[in-house]
């Protein structure tokens, strides 16, 4: 804002706003530090402490791994739930939503959406600890 003095009102002002923000963005990449890989040939032996200051808030590789194998396993567990269970978990979880507004967006009464996530909850939780019995498979249709 501080040059729209500058600003010709012949010219598309998107254009002249998307141009700043791009030299912006190039000049804040430049003023980056490069990273020296002689550091980690002079003895560095551990690559996450010496990329830890160059790395923006993003996981590295194997932690996004990771996060990708937990929820497959997630997605594959979800699966061994009854629909009923599994949506509303889904809508809770996944979508941030209260209770009430799971019961309204199922048509049920709230203390329903309560009984089903904590059941849901307890049958996730013998699923993943293999603890699961013949006498515990009862699963709401």
């Amino acid at each position: 804002m501080k040059n729209i003095k500058k600003f010709d009102p012949e010219k598309n002002f998107k254009t002249w706003l998307l141009t700043i923000a791009k030299n912006t963005a190039l000049d804040s990449i430049k003023k980056k530090k490069a990273i020296l890989f002689s550091k980690i040939e002079e003895g560095e032996t551990d690559l996450d402490a010496f990329l830890a200051p160059y790395v923006e808030h993003a996981d590295l590789p194997d932690a996004l791994l990771q996060k990708k194998q937990t929820k497959a396993d997630l997605d594959r567990v979800l699966q061994e739930l009854s629909p009923s269970y599994r949506s509303v978990l889904l809508l809770r979880y996944t979508e941030h939503l209260k209770f009430r507004e799971i019961a309204e967006t199922l048509q049920e009464p709230i203390d329903t959406i309560k009984s089903k996530h904590r059941r849901a909850l307890i049958q996730l939780r013998k699923i993943l600890t293999g603890t699961q019995t013949s006498a515990d498979s009862y699963t709401e249709r």
